[in-house]
């Protein structure tokens, strides 16, 4: 790609650490990138190195376009699949990948010209962690000029300034949580949050309802997410950090978010009248870089061929919960009277005793997996059970990745929000779009036996919510069509003059922009 620097418009996107973001982000990568031909668009991918050491090892990195480059940043974490982060971990990753990604501003810069420090730069590893690689000084990509970070990184607002380059903050949740988040401080000055030490810990807490936000229906303090009810000092780190991110969020030139338009139109109808620069551009599962390869996944898919339609209960509660060893127990039995053949994911890593046979009833696995009644993997490529046409229901912890991709396919869900927004998702699940239903918790949070096979069993046989679920999976496909809300979003307003520096015309990416792919190039950076 010799003289690109001539010719290209680079495009920096930056995700945050965890895995839900990584993924949405890079999909949304793809997709930019996919425009190279059309638009000359070039797209780098600051990639957190547990993530991307998580996908190899899943073999989930499958074909990118050659117009995207993956630099892996460090980013403080551990990168074996068994060691989880520690909170401290997690807290300082985000100061250690802000220096790399500035470092890899600075690269770019410099090889722009030739020059790295005065000198002809040189391979090899400099103090923020990043290493040129000789590909990149052969193909001499352009200075960056443009960065799209995730809202959990305010720091890159200070690095577009410093480069004096344009910012677009991505959300890789929907736009109702950001515009709760939004108002945060409010919030805080009625003196709602934060709550007394121990509060937060409770399901049924008894809060006031919020109705004062413009444009927004009255909802429920538990729908924010689950941290900030758990924290009872304003002056904690984990506050100040969304407050400040919060502050920063309406410094950047734009505002996307992993969302459509026609899931939660009055929001962005009501943010866009206060000033809010926020488009929906989702969903991005078409522009998939993401595949799978591992021995569970193809186990699993010849496991699925085997079932009939619509009969499989899906169950997967994301990369961060763990379920107690009651809660578990409770799963598999309620899995096991509901009669419905299960696909069960489990990870290791989340196991409540030493082993998976310890963490079980007693004979469940005999009396089930080994009759054939299901299966038990350690992950699975979801986009591709979900889209099976065994699959009748997901079990899931509605984490917003898990809610689109069930929403793409039309299948129904039982909504189990464990932390982080989920709630809040969990509510448009059940109340809003009505295509799911809510298990029963306690107090605590925990669920019984009785509960787990309720739900599944009034979600497989309810079949309003079925017809429902299939009724959005229109609207969120005909939001990424050639005349969607998505589409047009992503041509309109951020391929614009003012923030790539190209001018994008109307059906640019084509009829189906999300179903480009190219090969896999990756350059390793620290």
């Amino acid at each position: 790609m010799a003289g690109a620097s001539n010719h290209y418009r680079h495009v920096l996107v930056v995700p945050g650490i965890q895995e839900g973001h990584v993924n949405g982000m890079l999909r949304f990568a793809a997709l930019l990138a996919s425009a190279h031909h059309q638009q000359g668009l070039l797209v780098s991918f600051s990639y957190p190195a547990r993530a991307h050491a998580l996908a190899l090892k899943r073999n989930k990195l499958s074909a990118l376009p050659p117009s995207l480059r993956v630099h892996i940043v460090e980013d403080g974490l551990p990168t074996a699949e068994h060691e989880f982060p520690t909170t401290s971990q997690v807290q300082g990753s985000v100061a250690i990948m802000q220096n790399a990604i500035e470092a890899v501003l600075q690269q770019y810069a410099a090889l722009a010209s030739k020059v790295c420090g005065g000198n002809e730069c040189e391979d090899g590893v400099n103090e923020d962690g990043f290493s040129p690689a000789s590909e990149m000084h052969s193909s001499s990509w352009p200075p960056i000029c443009c960065i799209i970070s995730d809202i959990v990184l305010p720091g890159a607002q200070d690095l577009a300034a410093k480069f004096e380059i344009p910012r677009v903050n991505f959300w890789t949740g929907n736009g109702t949580t950001y515009y709760m988040i939004s108002h945060l401080p409010q919030i805080i000055a009625k003196g709602m949050l934060p709550l007394l030490e121990g509060s937060g810990d409770k399901w049924k807490l008894e809060a006031p309802l919020i109705d004062f936000i413009p444009g927004l229906p009255a909802f429920h303090l538990t729908e924010l997410p689950r941290d900030l009810l758990q924290i009872s000092d304003v002056s904690h780190s984990r506050y100040q950090f969304v407050l400040k991110a919060v502050a920063r969020a309406k410094d950047a030139d734009r505002i996307l978010v992993h969302s459509v338009y026609g899931l939660e139109s009055t929001v962005y109808d009501a943010m866009q009248a206060q000033g809010f620069p926020i488009y929906p551009v989702g969903p991005l599962f078409e522009s998939n870089p993401l595949d799978s390869g591992t021995n569970d996944q193809t186990e699993g898919i010849e496991w699925l061929n085997q079932q009939k339609p619509a009969s499989v209960v899906y169950v997967a509660l994301g990369t961060i919960a763990k379920l107690n060893l009651q809660e578990m127990l409770s799963m598999a039995l309620g899995l096991e009277a509901s009669g419905h053949p299960f696909f069960w994911v489990v990870r290791m890593d989340s196991l409540p005793a030493p082993n998976l046979h310890e963490s079980l009833p007693d004979g469940f696995l005999e009396r089930t997996v080994s009759k054939g009644k299901g299966i038990i993997v350690t992950w699975a490529s979801q986009v591709e059970v979900l889209k099976h046409i065994a699959v009748g229901a997901f079990f899931s912890h509605c984490g917003w990745n898990s809610v689109l991709e069930s929403l793409w396919e039309g299948i129904p869900m039982v909504a189990c929000p464990r932390a982080a927004e989920q709630r809040c998702n969990a509510r448009f699940v059940v109340k809003d779009w009505k295509v799911g239903v809510e298990m029963e918790r306690e107090d605590d949070g925990s669920f019984t036996t009785v509960a787990a096979q309720k739900a599944i069993e009034e979600v497989m046989g309810n079949q309003e919510v079925k017809e429902r679920a299939l009724h959005f999976k229109q609207v969120v496909r005909h939001a990424v069509g050639t005349h969607g809300t998505s589409h047009s979003n992503i041509l309109r307003d951020l391929c614009k003059v003012d923030l790539l520096g190209t001018s994008v015309g109307d059906g640019d990416f084509g009829p189906h922009p999300f179903r480009l792919y190219g090969s896999l190039s990756i350059v390793l950076l620290g």
